[in-house]
């Protein structure tokens, strides 16, 4: 969703990360969940924890306890006010599950989030994932702080060591944004959804190219999972995205996510965008 602010529609004035999970309801099969002020990106609600109230529905909606390997997200429109979620079992199998949730708001369909679950299992095959690049820790890194009128509310929730060497449109030429991320809520330091939700906080690549502020959207994104466990210390992740493309309106970037020990936790694409 966007990148640049713009007036939003009235909502809750503030909910933590944590308070949102909690304020999910559910009845006759069906959730709905508000998306408070402090979370707006633009004219809608920040991408990150709209996937991540998506994912909360269907473990809660499924009873599914097996890991995550894999999610997809359409953003389709803006996320605003009190989204109401369906979700839809695809398939269960022996080996992966397959469910979506389909959330809705005032404006229609806001997103969907297809998710894939599978436990561990013995395999012949064993490729060790990529680990970090070299970086400093976050603690000697700086803190990239918000600027007002440019970065949307919800950055406020996290707190961002920048590693990059390119700054925010200022007319970089590597199109790269390297970042240590947690939330600031120390309770959202651990679960699938703060996670998750943290791994789209990052603007997209492209915005290390353009030369001033302008509206970027993500429009899809894509994730892997090369293990089952999601754990950092410190509430500490290593988050970098790419762009390899940028053109006629779009860009398209590579994403990966690191703990802070280096150990891969996810690889994601998204789909971006860009609106200037």
């Amino acid at each position: 969703m966007p990148w640049v602010d713009e007036p939003k529609d009235t909502m809750i004035d503030h909910l933590d990360f944590i308070g949102t999970l909690a304020a999910m309801q559910q009845q006759d099969g069906r959730f709905t969940v508000p998306i408070a002020a402090n979370w707006s990106q633009g004219r809608a609600g920040f991408g990150g924890l709209v996937a991540a109230v998506g994912l909360q529905a269907l473990r809660r909606s499924l009873g599914e306890t097996a890991p995550l390997r894999s999610l997809a997200v359409i953003f389709a429109g803006p996320a605003v006010g009190t989204l109401d979620i369906g979700v839809q079992v695809l398939r269960r199998g022996r080996t992966a599950s397959f469910a979506q949730a389909l959330l809705t708001g005032g404006g229609g369909v806001a997103a969907t989030v297809t998710a894939c679950f599978g436990a561990d299992r013995p395999s012949v095959l064993t490729l060790a994932a990529p680990t970090a690049p070299p970086v400093p820790p976050p603690e000697a890194t700086p803190e990239l702080v918000p600027v007002p009128g440019v970065t949307p509310a919800f950055i406020g929730n996290f707190e961002l060591r920048h590693v990059s060497p390119d700054t925010l449109f200022a007319g970089g030429d590597q199109g790269e944004l390297l970042c240590w991320v947690r939330h600031r809520d120390p309770a959202a330091w651990t679960g699938e959804a703060a996670f998750l939700a943290l791994l789209d906080v990052l603007p997209p690549a492209a915005a290390m190219l353009l030369p001033r502020p302008t509206p970027v959207s993500s429009l899809t994104w894509m994730i892997d999972f090369p293990g089952s466990a999601l754990e950092t210390r410190d509430g500490w992740w290593l988050v970098r995205s790419r762009a390899d493309y940028a053109g006629s309106g779009f860009s398209g970037q590579a994403m990966a996510a690191w703990n802070r020990d280096g150990a891969a936790v996810a690889f994601h694409r998204q789909g971006v965008g860009v609106f200037g």
